[in-house]
């Protein structure tokens, strides 16, 4: 099962999701230390979604994240260049 949420033994046969992630440099290193962080209380798989999922694309963090994320369990690699934070944004009437 798949999920963004945690239980008590739900390591043993699920899979953590780390979704929703802004674009940007500070997401990616806070991926990284939250893939540790599973992975030290023993979640063997875990999913990522590399690139992020909101904001601006950056193709030199796109290539460093989908590097990263090549060493973890499970990829997603999310590629939306139509998602921006604008188009959530209430516009000025």
């Amino acid at each position: 099962m798949m999920s963004k949420s945690s239980w008590l033994g739900s390591q043993t046969y699920g899979v953590a999701l780390l979704t929703d992630l802004h674009r940007n440099w500070t997401n990616l290193n806070t991926s990284i230390a939250q893939a540790y962080t599973l992975s030290m209380s023993g979640y063997s798989n875990f999913m990522v979604d590399a690139c992020g999922s909101a904001g601006e694309m950056d193709e030199d963090l796109c290539a460093r994240w989908m590097q990263i994320a090549a060493f973890m369990p499970m990829l997603r690699g999310y590629h939306n260049r139509t998602y921006n934070d604008d188009k959530m944004q209430p516009q000025p009437a």
